[in-house]
């Protein structure tokens, strides 16, 4: 199996990070300027994607998903599944970020794809265990719990 992972630079603080492997393409953090972009893009064409299979932002707070980038990195990677903080955002950032995935995952009802978004709660995370029982394919390392 092919699998790659990059570290992006941002020219700021903060991170973007993308994953492959098995055919599928994560981007990690909602992060997209001047700096990354190109390489997001050569990094997706050397893996023969089109668009990533999944966003996962890890936190609300800039450095990680800036309400600023966000709404263009959506439209130049166009993910299939967002999963985000599950808790409320207490920033303006962060409410700006979540506004803008929901209006995302609106506006991709209407497309031939769609989007789904979850939430990464506790109560997530302590099902997975059981989740995996029942044979579902995604699954967290339940160690991240506590990040």
């Amino acid at each position: 199996m092919v699998t790659r992972f990059r570290a992006y630079l941002l020219g700021t603080e903060g991170s973007s990070v993308s994953y492959f492997a098995n055919r599928r393409f994560t981007v990690i953090e909602g992060r997209l300027n001047v700096c990354n972009r190109k390489t997001l893009l050569s990094e997706m064409e050397i893996c023969g994607v089109t668009h990533a299979n999944d966003l996962d932002v890890t936190n609300w707070d800039a450095d990680h998903c800036a309400g600023s980038e966000l709404e263009a990195l959506l439209g130049l990677v166009r993910p299939s599944r967002i999963h985000c903080p599950g808790y409320v955002p207490h920033t303006v950032n962060g409410d700006t970020c979540l506004a803008i995935i929901e209006a995302y995952r609106h506006e991709m009802r209407f497309s031939n794809r769609g989007a789904s978004v979850r939430q990464i709660t506790p109560a997530f995370i302590a099902n997975l265990d059981h989740a995996r029982d029942l044979a579902f394919q995604e699954t967290y390392d339940s160690t991240l719990a506590d990040i």
